[in-house]
């Protein structure tokens, strides 16, 4: 990331400095250095929220690796998951099929355990 940062910056004084020669030269193509330019700055920002991204979630998210490593269940993994969760304060969100079938986002099963206590929408074979 911090290498594609720096290629964005370099692209950026790049496209500068052809515009800025373009323009002494009198030379009627100045839109290439342009569109070089926009991709620069448009690389290097978007390289800078990744990066600024890493930095803010770097320990959670090595605590949540160090936790899987040493997790050896599904529901060991799921505490991690829960831990990397209330770290960040980013709920997981809700399955889109799950809000889609219920209504709500609640999850597929219904309740966060995964149990139901409702009963099936679907008729059984045979009923009207």
């Amino acid at each position: 990331m911090a290498f594609a940062l720096l290629i964005g910056v370099c692209a950026c004084w790049l496209g500068v400095t052809a515009m800025q020669r373009a323009r002494r030269s009198g030379s009627l193509r100045p839109a290439s250095s342009i569109a070089g330019t926009v991709l620069g700055v448009t690389g290097a920002g978007l390289s800078a929220l990744m990066l600024i991204h890493a930095a803010m979630f770097w320990q959670p998210l090595t605590l949540y690796s160090q936790c899987l490593q040493s997790a050896s269940t599904v529901t060991a993994q799921q505490a991690c998951a829960n831990q990397l969760h209330r770290s960040t304060g980013i709920t997981e969100p809700a399955s889109p099929l799950a809000v889609a079938s219920h209504g709500s986002d609640e999850g597929l099963f219904g309740t966060e355990a995964g149990v139901s206590g409702s009963t099936s929408s679907v008729p059984a074979h045979g009923s009207t």
